[in-house]
């Protein structure tokens, strides 16, 4: 982490009167201790990388839910917060690159009638940009004591409800609903919500408490409610679509941060050239795709939680001007896919079309369809993405999706650059295809990867005009797939080269070669230009520590100990450092056999050195009282604070 990206997250924290009157108590009961000059040099050089960026102007606004009283309402403070989303002030006498808005409270909308388009146009709420990566907008939801939540869904009051007979009611669509089964009974603060099913006829819903049914859900059609308590809906039920929504369209520099989000219909870089926008620690639950439309670059999301969305974050483009540095990094997105109206053919977690210097790391996915898809159209370059230290399991078939955990594919006539994409250190069970590859050209790298109990491993194939891919599989355990690896392209001049692996079991014939159904030893005696079949590979029992809990690291007496080969990698999928042995380890983890403990008070990151490395981890989690990283809490009184700092600081080596 480059040290200009830690002001952001400790300025506010150490510009407060408290962290200076506790750190000047410290110093002032620790004086012996820091009164070597060197020392005292290189703490005081230590916490200027602190205390700098607090002496940037930057402002503090607030924001509360509609209809409040909140003093003379100019934003200044939370007792003065603007009075709803649509009172916020953008720009001069506002909120300005650099500050922060916190959004408090709970935060939804109500349609008592009137134009439709005003009432749609008034929930979108467009913040300026930001100036640079370290003057952004900064929109918060963690606001002490009352936390953010933002309803897209609108509560329905244009009409008075008719009683239908059988507890269930009636009341005019105000406008067409294409996500028809996100209807909500009773949403207050706190998550508290009944999600409604949708019936198939009306007779089903006059049958079945807690549903709804329309015939098309169009505008001026008729909705039925039946609530899960048989009561009156009046004042209770919400519709998707018309409720709060950010429009970052053109926008640069903004971070979203802390946030949770109800079936939002514009999250994560909906619109065109939204750039340099992130979100990180939010929550995204129902909804429709996230689009990331062109000019999206420079796009992060970080965790985050995203589920029970059709499609999750998904870069769409047809053309060769796809969104392009896109990070996703330590999410977890799950239930893709799988609601009635959710059901597709894609249901990616996440999905990339075109573009170049991708990076997917550290995600967490399950239930969910084809997980990660890359995807190249006619003359649209995909290169330098990197898919790597996911945990990817327990996928779906909803809606015909293919089930495959990563899938590289494109079409047929797409002979577009597809360099450097790489998949390595990801662990993925359960699913009918683990790793696919069906580029036409260019090499794609397979390392480092465990994948367990799927019906195909790997799959690469290509039968397009002679056009396959070419792809390379290196140090990874393939355990108990119905076919480890299948290579069915009779394309000319493409190639595999697999080596290095592990395979278990091998009992009957679990490879495919073109068309035929292979042993290993029947596998290992192909030939095919340019290719190698696992000529060092092993079929033997990876002994790992608990595959029935999905836990993939080595034993002490694993085969894949110091039998891959060095492929680049430099980290295991912990994190640790490779090799820990006279060779790479075979897998997605390295065996920590020699694992050095320096035992160095202040070298949290356990590198025998105390440094600037080491504030780096108290930086990144400061002011954090839950979810930090524990070594960042050195005093362990629960808060990663300016404490923490000083006792790093006083320890440089």
């Amino acid at each position: 982490m480059k040290i200009g990206k830690l002001f952001p997250r400790v300025r506010r924290l150490l510009g407060t009167e408290k962290s200076r009157q506790s750190l000047g108590s410290y110093f002032s009961s620790s004086r012996n201790k820091l009164f070597n000059p060197k020392k005292k040099i290189l703490i005081g050089l230590a916490l200027m990388l602190f205390f700098i960026p607090s002496l940037v102007s930057a402002t503090d606004w607030y924001v509360r839910p509609a209809g409040g009283n909140y003093g003379v309402e100019d934003g200044s403070s939370y007792d003065n917060a603007w009075d709803s989303l649509l009172n916020v002030v953008w720009g001069s006498g506002g909120v300005q690159a650099g500050d922060t808005l916190y959004v408090c409270g709970f935060h939804t909308r109500t349609y008592s009638g009137g134009k439709h388009a005003v009432f749609c146009d008034e929930s979108l709420i467009e913040p300026i940009s930001g100036t640079s990566d370290s003057n952004r907008i900064i929109i918060r939801g963690d606001c002490p004591g009352d936390p953010a939540e933002i309803w897209t869904p609108y509560k329905l009051a244009h009409q008075p409800w008719v009683n239908e007979g059988n507890n269930t009611y009636s009341i005019t669509l105000p406008d067409a609903n294409h996500q028809n089964d996100l209807y909500f009974e009773d949403v207050s603060a706190s998550g508290s919500y009944t999600l409604l099913d949708p019936a198939s006829s009306l007779n089903e819903c006059k049958n079945t408490p807690g549903t709804h049914y329309s015939d098309t859900y169009a505008r001026n059609t008729i909705l039925y409610v039946h609530t899960s308590d048989n009561g009156d809906p009046t004042g209770r039920i919400y519709a998707p679509g018309w409720g709060w929504n950010f429009l970052v369209n053109g926008k640069e520099y903004i971070t979203f941060d802390s946030i949770t989000f109800y079936a939002n219909t514009r999250f994560i870089g909906t619109g065109y050239n939204a750039k340099h926008t992130t979100w990180k620690n939010c929550t995204f639950t129902y909804g429709t795709v996230s689009k990331i439309q062109n000019g999206c670059n420079y796009l992060t999301v970080e965790d985050c939680e995203i589920s029970w969305v059709d499609n999750g974050p998904y870069s769409l483009s047809g053309d060769n001007n796809a969104a392009h540095h896109l990070t996703f990094r330590n999410n977890i997105i799950h239930d893709i896919g799988v609601r009635p109206s959710q059901q597709n053919s894609d249901s990616h977690g996440i999905g990339i079309q075109g573009g170049h210097h991708n990076i997917i790391e550290g995600n967490t996915f399950y239930n969910c369809g084809t997980t990660i898809a890359l995807y190249a159209f006619t003359n649209q370059e995909l290169k330098d993405t990197i898919i790597r230290y996911n945990l990817i399991k327990d996928g779906h078939t909803y809606g015909g999706t293919a089930q495959v955990a990563i899938n590289l594919n494109c079409n047929r006539d797409s002979l577009s650059t597809k360099t450097g994409n790489q998949v390595y250190g990801n662990i993925i069970t359960n699913h009918l295809v683990g790793l696919k590859d069906k580029y036409l050209q260019d090499e794609v790298v397979f390392y480092n990867n465990v994948v367990y109990n799927c019906t195909y491993g790997f799959r690469g194939y290509g039968e397009w005009n002679n056009l396959g891919p070419n792809t390379v599989l290196k140090n990874n355990i393939f355990l108990d797939n119905t076919y480890h690896l299948a290579w069915t392209s009779n394309a000319l001049n493409k190639t595999l080269v697999s080596d290095y692996n592990i395979f278990y079991p091998d009992n009957g014939k679990r490879f495919i070669y073109r068309n035929s159904d292979q042993s290993f030893s029947e596998w290992q005696s192909n030939s095919w230009s340019g290719s190698v079949f696992d000529t060092n590979s092993l079929v033997a029992n990876p002994l790992l520590v608990d595959v029935p809990t999905q836990d993939f690291h080595l034993q002490s007496t694993s085969p894949a100990i110091d039998a891959g080969i060095d492929v680049g990698l430099t980290m295991d999928y912990d994190g640790n450092p490779i090799p820990q042995g006279s060779a790479p380890d075979i897998g997605a983890y390295e065996f920590e056999s020699s694992v050095v403990n320096c035992s160095i008070e202040g070298d949290l990151n356990n590198d025998c050195d105390v440094n600037i490395n080491d504030l780096v981890i108290i930086a990144s989690d400061f002011g954090l009282t839950t979810g930090f990283d524990p070594r960042a809490d050195t005093d362990n009184d629960g808060e990663v604070d300016i404490f923490d700092v000083v006792f790093v600081a006083s320890r440089f080596t």
